[in-house]
């Protein structure tokens, strides 16, 4: 199912869980362009880095060969002396990125590891993560669980980089879940005849954790991580 097609699924769904005392006007044929915020020609590293900086993450643009340099300067900014790194594998990147990431931080006398116990995951002082996708109007990053891809890595230290390949931009929610019932789908067959499972759950991050529930006075970073840094390579 197309982005636009599930548009219109949705605003039928509503219109049959919803009595209508007389018959609905006709949908328009482009009913895309008045519910949707983000055009399909628009620059989505350009929106994603508005989006990001509105609500509180730190978006750094590189390149492939910078990614590594970047993701150690912002750890080196933070202080950070522990560090977990979390590889769904399931992007552009590769493990063995992620392999060398770790080597490099070793080398800089930091303490790393990829276990996902809670022990490790509350004892590091930063999460650096590969991403499953993120959306452009809201500036979110999408994670996804499984195998190497805890989903307290994102939710328990109290800083998180992901790194995010411009390549996995969705311009909005619509797209990234048109595309996911599209990979849904393909990967039926297979998941029955290898035994795999779909994922636990998907978290949507949307810059550092929030709360008002004290006096209406906005916390960052009580229920999560209080600093967020997306490294966006713009080349992959």
């Amino acid at each position: 199912m197309s982005a636009d097609a599930g548009v219109r699924a949705f605003i039928a769904a509503l219109r049959r869980r919803v009595p209508l005392r007389r018959a609905p006007a006709a949908l328009p044929d482009d009913v895309a362009s008045m519910v949707r915020e983000i055009r399909p020609d628009a620059n989505l590293i350009q929106v994603f880095r508005a989006a990001g900086a509105a609500n509180g993450t730190d978006v750094r643009v590189t390149d492939a060969a910078g990614w590594l340099d970047s993701v150690c300067d912002v750890l080196s900014s933070w202080r950070a002396q522990t560090v977990v790194i979390g590889c769904a594998g399931r992007g552009p990147l590769s493990a063995g990125r992620f392999t060398e990431l770790e080597q490099r931080l070793h080398a800089a006398q930091l303490r790393v590891s990829r276990a996902t116990d809670d022990e490790t995951l509350f004892g590091a002082d930063a999460a650096v993560t590969d991403s499953e996708a993120a959306i452009a109007e809201t500036g979110t990053i999408v994670w996804r669980s499984g195998p190497g891809a805890a989903r307290g890595a994102t939710l328990i230290p109290p800083a998180h980089i992901a790194v995010v390949p411009a390549s996995q931009i969705q311009p909005d929610l619509v797209d990234y879940f048109a595309a996911l019932e599209c990979e849904s789908r393909k990967s039926a067959g297979a998941s029955s005849a290898d035994g795999s499972q779909a994922a636990a759950n998907i978290n949507l991050l949307t810059g550092p954790s929030k709360t008002a529930d004290i006096e209406g006075t906005l916390v960052t970073g009580v229920h999560g991580p209080g600093r967020v840094c997306v490294v966006l390579l713009s080349d992959v």
